[in-house]
């Protein structure tokens, strides 16, 4: 089996007929401008080649079809209006920690019938569908990560622009979902992708085994003081608990390498450390 996820930066640059060269002055401000495009709407291909015509009719087709075709008619389930409203909670949520038991709850204040259970079940099955990928919390515990609650990220940013009713500037929502899809297309069978949560938060733990490889923040913009020592303080916490000195923020175009407390940090921009991905 072999796992193919919607087209990558480098890809969609290819298709569009764009150069990936990082180190151009010319092509710069195109790739810039390309990256802001597959950011907000993503991936799929025929979307791409559509040069995003009508890419909310598409990506509305592709739902009904992976929310009828691939999950109500495959695992033969009733309460739609459960999964739709489970789905959108979902879709707005993705990036942080979602509780199925808060969504549970949310569901039996409206008047909605659903067992916790099914709800459990639901999640394994639109991680089934690759209509969500989840993130497990990095613990030592094999029980206590199976008993946190997961991070959940969109197959596409496009899908998800789509579909969540959100009006808040969220890019870097998206930047972070990207990122996170990005990391999943380079791991291979032996490696692993956490989160990490302590008195800190790091958006993404990569392991090897039993051995952390790298740690990575996702932020869009690093400018304001109270956001840069955020984001460097839970890599750092992290760091030093996980026993990692491989630490990189992402960001949409800043680039810097720091040292704070005898560690380095690499500071890169996403649209161009995506390109320069084998």
């Amino acid at each position: 089996q072999y796992e193919i996820l919607p087209l990558s930066f480098s890809e969609f640059c290819h298709f569009r007929g764009l150069e990936a060269n990082v180190y151009s002055t010319v092509n710069k401000p195109k790739l810039i401008t390309a990256f802001t495009e597959f950011l907000h709407f993503g991936g799929f291909p025929e979307v791409v080649i559509m040069q995003h015509e009508h890419y909310d009719r598409i990506l509305q087709e592709y739902y009904f079809v992976m929310l009828y075709k691939d999950l109500v008619e495959r695992y033969e389930l009733k309460n739609i209006i459960a999964i739709k409203y489970f789905i959108q909670r979902m879709m707005v949520n993705i990036t942080k920690p979602t509780s199925i038991n808060k969504l549970y709850n949310e569901l039996k204040s409206l008047g909605v019938t659903v067992s916790k259970n099914t709800l459990y079940e639901l999640a394994e099955y639109l991680e089934a569908i690759y209509f969500f990928m989840p993130v497990p919390k990095y613990e030592p515990s094999l029980v206590k990560q199976s008993s946190s609650d997961k991070k959940y990220y969109c197959i596409d940013n496009g899908l998800r622009k789509s579909l969540s009713r959100t009006t808040s500037d969220d890019n870097g929502i998206l930047l972070e979902n990207l990122v996170y899809l990005w990391l999943r297309a380079q791991c291979n069978m032996n490696q692993n992708i956490y989160y990490y949560k302590g008195s800190k938060e790091c958006d993404f733990v990569v392991t090897h085994g039993t051995d952390t490889e790298q740690l990575i923040q996702v932020c869009w913009d690093l400018s304001e003081k109270s956001t840069f020592e955020r984001e460097t303080e839970g890599l750092i916490e992290a760091s030093k608990k996980l026993n990692c000195t491989n630490l990189t923020i992402i960001t949409s175009d800043f680039e810097q390498q720091i040292e704070l407390e005898g560690l380095q940090i690499n500071i890169v921009a996403a649209w161009k450390a995506m390109l320069q991905t084998p």
